[in-house]
């Protein structure tokens, strides 16, 4: 289930960010660039996340923070950047799967430090062409349900 909340995500109690991004370590745009700021090892993660550009596309990278404790997604779910829309669904919807198997199956050590699995989002992901929302809510709410988990989506403008 999504529950819509007011403020930034990267100011929430959430225990696992997930966003999207494109396949080309860009991470100086849009939401990335505020949770680069905030959490340079996601960027850094990006960085150093070892396949190529074009085999990217649907899968997910992941930075772990203890000091939060904090777990960050890169759900590569666009495959280019700029102005128009870029997600491509079926990949988004590959790497959302990939990503919610990996919460599924996270040690016990790990789920014990976190406390608790409150997965936050900015805005539809941190897409900003309005066409493409309807298609993203509806991909978050299907593998929320699939997995029981609930997603917090946050404001982030």
């Amino acid at each position: 289930m999504i529950h819509k909340r007011t403020g930034c995500v990267l100011d929430s109690d959430s225990t696992i960010i997930a966003h999207q991004t494109n396949c080309f370590k860009r991470n100086d745009i849009g939401f990335f660039k505020k949770l680069s700021e905030r959490h340079p090892l996601a960027a850094k993660i990006d960085e150093l996340y070892l396949l190529e550009p074009e085999d990217r596309l649907g899968t997910y990278s992941f930075s772990y923070i203890p000091e939060t404790p904090l777990i960050i997604f890169n759900l590569y779910g666009q495959y280019t950047f700029g102005s128009g829309r870029n997600t491509d669904y079926k990949e988004l919807s590959h790497a959302l799967e990939g990503m919610f198997k990996h919460i599924a199956h996270l040690p016990y050590q790990v789920k014990e430090v976190l406390g608790s699995i409150k997965i936050g989002v900015p805005s539809y992901l941190g897409v900003e062409t309005p066409s493409s929302w309807g298609k993203i809510y509806n991909l978050l709410d299907f593998y929320s349900r699939e997995f029981k988990l609930n997603i917090h989506m946050y404001d982030w403008s």
